[in-house]
């Protein structure tokens, strides 16, 4: 067997609670206002890109759709490191992470 295709959220790592993170920093940044876990819940629907558009001023979009990022992709980088420190070799494709203002 050559290649092995997993569904990565939910299938190999549980990544709601960075979900969350993500998102409470984005908002309490950026709206000063502090997200409890069901209330992220209930802004579930559109893509993440599309939640931080809704929300967020469109002045500043940008700089908090990087602020949401920023969590996500430290968790990826240090999940990318340990996989290959034991030769196992991983793609993650994640399209959410381009933003179209």
């Amino acid at each position: 067997m050559r290649t092995i295709l997993f569904d990565f959220d939910g299938t190999v790592a549980d990544t709601l609670p960075l979900i969350f993170t993500a998102f409470r920093s984005t908002f309490q940044r950026f709206l000063h206002k502090h997200y409890t876990d069901e209330q992220i819940i209930a802004l579930f629907g559109p893509t993440e890109t599309g939640i931080v558009k809704r929300n967020c001023l469109p002045t500043s979009t940008t700089p908090a759709w990087n602020t949401f990022l920023l969590p996500i992709q430290m968790n990826i980088c240090v999940c990318t490191i340990l996989l290959k420190s034991r030769t196992c070799w991983i793609s993650f494709a994640m399209p959410a992470f381009s933003l179209e203002l």
